[in-house]
């Protein structure tokens, strides 16, 4: 049942009153759970035990009982997974999709494969009805970025960045990817022809630069990514920020090009 649940968990802080709450609404859904729901859980066991022949036979009777239900497709769906047969579990879900638009478990399922195969146009697509209709999982925002950069949909990188900033300033685990997608992401907007990218460039690389450490390779490349743009003064501030003695060739080189730069603007003033 927590599983299920587990986004609503993760999306945002609780406090311990809203946890409780939600533990407690859970396991009382739990207790009270439908004939089908039993059966769903217990073929997603037998999945989750490797016996499939079971599972598959289970499945087939489910969807026979239940042909409006997404719940069989999914199930079925995640058999072909766990059997390495991607575009058949794909093709399973978005049958399940027709059933239901916005099932949740199928949306996941099929985002992650999509990103898993490198397909980013239909991941982008997913990930769009994703956070329109559903909390930010912030376990999945790299790959959000990734679908975002893998198809050049740039606007909703900002907003996959403040979701996960707004989260909890503790996910410590997830802050890297989130930077190093972001550093990425200005490197790949330097070259691009994507339009007015000044002001998303600057957006991004703060925003990664608050999320690493400093000296990493993600920070330097979020400075040399502002240097691209020619914010002097903005990378001779966090240049400042970085202790003398941590600072490495990368770091010097840049800072050269930056002083370089101020004195002949100073000149030319």
């Amino acid at each position: 049942v927590a599983e299920k649940e587990i986004d609503g968990f993760i999306v945002k802080p609780y406090n311990l009153d809203d946890i409780e709450n939600i533990i407690l609404n859970s396991i009382y859904r739990g207790i009270t759970i439908s004939s089908e729901m039993k059966l769903y859980n217990k073929i997603r066991g037998q999945i989750r035990l490797d016996q499939l022949e079971k599972a598959q036979e289970a499945v087939n009777s489910f969807i026979m009982k239940r042909m409006e239900s997404p719940n069989g497709y999914y199930l079925r769906g995640l058999i072909k997974k766990k059997q390495g047969q991607n575009e058949e579990a794909i093709g399973i879900w978005k049958i399940g999709l027709q059933k239901d638009s916005n099932n949740h478990q199928i949306l996941c399922s099929l985002f992650d494969t999509f990103i898993e195969i490198k397909n980013f146009t239909e991941a982008y697509e997913i990930a769009t009805v994703l956070t329109l209709n559903f909390p930010i999982n912030p376990h999945r925002i790299p790959d959000f970025i990734r679908a975002s950069l893998g198809t050049k949909n740039y606007d909703n990188l900002l907003t996959f960045c403040n979701t996960i900033v707004d989260v909890n300033d503790d996910l410590t685990a997830i802050k890297k990817p989130i930077a190093a997608a972001l550093a990425i992401c200005g490197k790949s907007l330097l070259s691009d022809s994507f339009g007015d990218k000044k002001t998303i460039i600057i957006s991004i690389s703060k925003k990664a630069i608050a999320l690493c450490e400093i000296q990493s390779n993600i920070y330097i490349t979020s400075l040399e990514n502002l240097l691209g743009i020619k914010e002097f003064e903005l990378v001779k501030k966090f240049i400042d920020e970085i202790p003398t003695g941590d600072q490495i060739d990368r770091v010097l080189v840049i800072d050269l090009h930056v002083n370089e730069a101020l004195d002949l603007s100073l000149i030319h003033i």
